[in-house]
């Protein structure tokens, strides 16, 4: 069934009152059309639910032009600095920051919204039915941040979730440390074949992998890559994973050089995705070891938000 866009927006605009999508019954609270548009099925269950949604509204506000994107996550509930209980205060929050009367900042929301819906009818964020068919049981990353050209070994273990499985889509962005459009080298250490890497937007790509053969489902697969950018290319002092299904765990090593480690090395959890750019320390400030090393790990990190470490 289509809906329309005045539909779809009608069901956002009712969401987000009160504590948007952090409503402890938001499952209920769905209308048919942002059912439709985040691939919500009668058998899921809340808990599902909460996951396909979060999981499609931050895809979507990953898309706008950052002044929307912010107003959106704010008026949603979906900021982690704004989880109040009512929208109205969300919105004082939102004025304050942005040096605005609340009256322009619910324009900029309503504007905001109206073009999340468009691009999301218009199809300008894929969506991928791969997505709903595996999850990662653990993901280890380790940065070698001490070689000339830095590159990253990633190990996941994924878990089928529907038969025959027989190959995967990773997306990987590569923030611009220049003016140049980033590059992307991927190589696979074992247990897959690359299959293609395909630049979706400037500085985000797809990296599609296939399996040795089909998995059966509740079946589970190693597998390791390694991704760098181009030799000429440097590398934002930072390595974040954004969870884009459920991820039970992860860890992250990374290696400086011990004669230039960073002055300030801090762990992130929970960023919301424009965060990261600001650079601001965080409390979990972690200290490289003799060899030039820092080590975080994560339990069940939560769909869309971001966890590792950055450095200045």
């Amino acid at each position: 069934m289509r809906f329309t866009r005045d539909q779809v927006v009608a069901e956002l605009r009712a969401l987000r009152k009160g504590r948007g999508v952090q409503k402890p019954d938001v499952a209920e609270q769905l209308g048919p059309a942002l059912r439709s548009l985040c691939g919500i099925s009668p058998a899921d269950d809340p808990a599902v639910v909460q996951v396909k949604l979060l999981g499609r509204l931050r895809a979507l506000i990953d898309e706008l032009p950052e002044d929307l994107g912010l107003v959106v996550a704010v008026a949603m509930g979906l900021h982690p600095e704004t989880r109040q209980k009512f929208l109205q205060e969300r919105t004082e929050w939102l004025a304050a920051r942005m040096e605005r009367d609340p009256r322009t900042v619910r324009r900029r929301i309503d504007e905001g919204v109206g073009l999340l819906v468009s691009q999301a009818l218009a199809g300008t964020v894929a969506r991928r039915d791969d997505n709903l068919g595996w999850y990662v049981r653990r993901f280890e990353a380790v940065l070698r941040h001490d070689k000339a050209s830095p590159e990253c070994l990633e190990l996941r273990c994924i878990v089928a979730e529907r038969p025959e499985l027989a190959g995967i889509e990773l997306s990987f962005t590569v923030p611009p440390a220049s003016d140049d459009p980033p590059e992307l080298l991927v190589e696979p250490v074992y247990g897959v074949t690359v299959t293609g890497v395909e630049r979706v937007r400037r500085n985000r790509f797809t990296i599609r992998l296939g399996l040795p053969r089909p998995l059966a489902v509740g079946e589970e697969h190693d597998f390791a890559v390694i991704t760098r950018p181009a030799a000429h290319q440097p590398m934002r002092s930072h390595y974040v994973y954004f969870p884009e299904r459920r991820c039970d765990e992860f860890d992250l090593r990374v290696r400086f050089d011990p004669d230039a480690v960073p002055a300030r090395v801090w762990g992130l959890a929970e960023a919301f995705p424009r965060d990261v750019d600001e650079i601001r320390p965080s409390e979990d400030i972690l200290v490289p070891d003799a060899v030039g090393e820092v080590h975080v790990a994560f339990d069940h990190p939560r769909t869309g938000l971001g966890y590792g470490a950055q450095w200045a």
